[in-house]
């Protein structure tokens, strides 16, 4: 049974290589079977409000991609009712608190997010 925890964090702009990365094969292929479909091809940054992504305490996996890119962890959580990933590029550029989310749609326009607009994650971890 999966227990559920909830965190904040605040919408930032990033610098556009999430849609990179999002798009090469190695990952994208990886992202569709493990959210069930198409996924759109950028990633929605949130920073965390009084956290950094690797002291939350969370029960996240790995992926390696078999072509030498870089390794993520990631995690499924909702937002909003909606299943999505929460990841961590093992090399990202991004500072402590920042994390990203990979999804089915464009979270920014299907919700009308912009910077600075705060946001729910409830995270689903393994009991």
């Amino acid at each position: 049974m999966a227990k559920k925890r909830k965190i904040e964090g605040i919408v930032v702009s990033g610098i556009g290589r999430g849609a990179y990365f999002v798009s090469l094969p190695s990952y994208k292929k990886f992202f569709e079977k493990i959210l069930g479909g198409k996924v759109f091809e950028g990633t929605l940054n949130i920073k965390l409000r009084g956290a950094r992504w690797d002291c939350l305490k969370l029960n996240y996996k790995k992926y390696s991609p078999p072509n030498g890119h870089g390794a993520i962890y990631y995690m499924y959580a909702k937002l909003r009712g909606e299943r999505i990933l929460v990841i961590r590029p093992a090399k990202s550029t991004h500072s402590d608190d920042v994390i990203e989310i990979i999804a089915s749609d464009n979270l920014r326009e299907k919700y009308k997010l912009k910077d600075g607009d705060v946001i729910t994650i409830e995270l689903e971890e393994d009991a």
